[in-house]
């Protein structure tokens, strides 16, 4: 499971292996369904186990689904460690990009327009996939110069929002061209800041 906090377990503790075949289970119904479809029922079926298992371990499908989605997507989407600052967030766009062209990234759109009736999908979301990026971010911006905490949301904000509106709204293609222009972006807002010390790619 992706998440640090003891708050869902209940009851006896997670057996890794089952916890592996729900998750599994869960992203292979996602295929060939949708968020909205997809029921405990079809699941616990599919991974071989019975629903209670399933709800003493997740308190909602929705949170199954976002374990799920995480589990896939959590090692492709952590930032590198290597090169200057401002080429790793670039990088990391990269990443983010090339990671949401697939089933995860249909499923976090999904979840995310989710989150807007349920908190506590917004509220597992922002624990498990933001709070931990944007602070690795605030530090990577804080060494090109930008120490505004303000500022350092802004610029962000001014990365990640053409991603999941793109994620979301599936209007244009999330393919290597835009990958390289969101970059451009990054580069260029990052060198207008301190050149000396975010060097472009």
């Amino acid at each position: 499971m992706i998440h640090d906090t003891p708050c869902r377990t209940q009851g006896r503790p997670r057996c890794e292996e089952t916890t592996k075949a729900i998750l599994a289970a869960t992203r292979k119904l996602f295929e060939r369904s949708n968020l909205r479809d997809m029921t405990i029922e079809a699941i616990a079926r599919e991974a071989g186990v019975g629903k209670a298992t399933i709800y003493r371990w997740w308190k909602t499908k929705n949170e199954l689904v976002l374990d799920a989605c995480f589990e896939d997507l959590q090692p492709r989407l952590d930032y590198g460690t290597t090169g200057s600052p401002a080429c790793i967030i670039a990088e990391q766009v990269k990443r983010v990009v090339e990671a949401y062209r697939g089933p995860s990234g249909r499923m976090v759109a999904q979840l995310l327009a989710e989150a807007q009736y349920d908190p506590a999908v917004s509220r597992s979301f922002t624990e498990a996939y933001l709070s931990r990026r944007c602070c690795t971010l605030h530090t990577l911006l804080a060494q090109c110069g930008i120490t505004c905490e303000a500022e350092q949301d802004a610029v962000a904000e001014q990365i990640y929002s053409p991603i999941f509106f793109r994620l979301i709204m599936g209007n244009a293609p999330l393919d290597e061209a835009f990958a390289k222009s969101v970059q451009t972006f990054v580069i260029q807002r990052l060198n207008a800041v301190q050149p000396a010390r975010a060097p472009g790619c």
